[in-house]
């Protein structure tokens, strides 16, 4: 993964993902140790369920991390809300109206990792100078066997194929 700028780019299927949070504090100086309680939402997608319930992983000290995992098969952007709350006057991260928080947010781009078209080599073929231009019906003889077309990613993508050739002086266009 890249990131930069609030931002952290992967590509689609890449797995679960691990964001390092750091500077994790109470905000109060040296010495001070409230109770701190770490919380991250999806709170924008660009997809719906693009990205599931991300977990954090804090118990105290300066550092945590964010786990997410992407939903299989899908592209665009989201945005994480990261909200580290404190204990307030009364110690207790639970009395919500009674504590100070801060939120931080970074942006997710998954990028579409949708495969190219594919299709087998085509061996050289080699043609007598007399045999016919034009595909004759019935007539066998100037047909190539296309192989290995897929769409890339294991979709069942509707696909088309194309012929041309390089001088259709020699040999017209299929």
């Amino acid at each position: 993964p890249s990131s930069g700028n609030n931002t952290l780019t992967i590509g689609e299927n890449a797995g679960p993902q691990t964001v390092s949070l750091t500077g994790i504090t109470d905000g109060e100086g040296a010495g001070a140790r409230q109770t701190l309680q770490v919380t991250a939402a999806v709170t924008a997608s660009s997809v719906p369920n693009l990205i599931g319930t991300p977990t954090i992983n804090y118990t105290s000290g300066t550092t945590g991390t964010l786990v997410f995992t992407s939903a299989t098969n899908l592209s665009g952007t989201a945005t994480i809300t990261v909200t580290v709350a404190d204990g307030g006057v009364d110690g207790n991260v639970n009395t919500v109206e009674a504590n100070d928080r801060v939120t931080r947010t970074f942006n997710i781009v998954i990028l579409d990792n949708q495969g190219a078209p594919t299709i087998a080599n085509i061996a050289p073929v080699s043609l007598d100078e007399d045999q016919p231009k034009v595909l004759v019906v019935g007539l066998q003889s100037n047909t190539i066997k296309l192989t290995g077309i897929g769409d890339g990613d294991g979709n069942q993508q509707e696909l088309s194929v194309q012929a041309f050739s390089s001088d259709t002086n020699l040999i017209p266009n299929p």
